[in-house]
């Protein structure tokens, strides 16, 4: 499995996945045995192709953005991962 490790100052925060590019499961869950059996987090699935693909750019370009030892001081730090995706889905 390919690692990459984030070393600028502001850490990527995103807690997603993306299943069968259908599937955005998207929440506070922080995918530690401590989140299953004691915190209080909340976990989303989405069913949309559309917002699937959103995310799914969003970690791309995080991914071409760690391919470095350490990226550049000037990379963007983004609050944001994914605007709003109007419209409605085939589900």
């Amino acid at each position: 499995v390919a690692v990459r490790t984030d070393h600028s100052k502001a850490h990527m925060h995103h807690k997603f996945a993306i299943i069968d590019s259908r599937t955005l499961v998207n929440g506070s869950f922080n995918w530690t045995r401590s989140a299953v059996l004691a915190n209080r987090e909340s976990l989303c699935f989405v069913r949309s192709r559309r917002l699937a693909a959103a995310y799914a750019a969003e970690y791309e370009c995080m991914w071409a953005l760690f391919a470095t030892a350490h990226p550049p001081e000037d990379a963007p730090a983004r609050s944001a991962a994914v605007v709003a995706v109007g419209g409605r889905d085939n589900w």
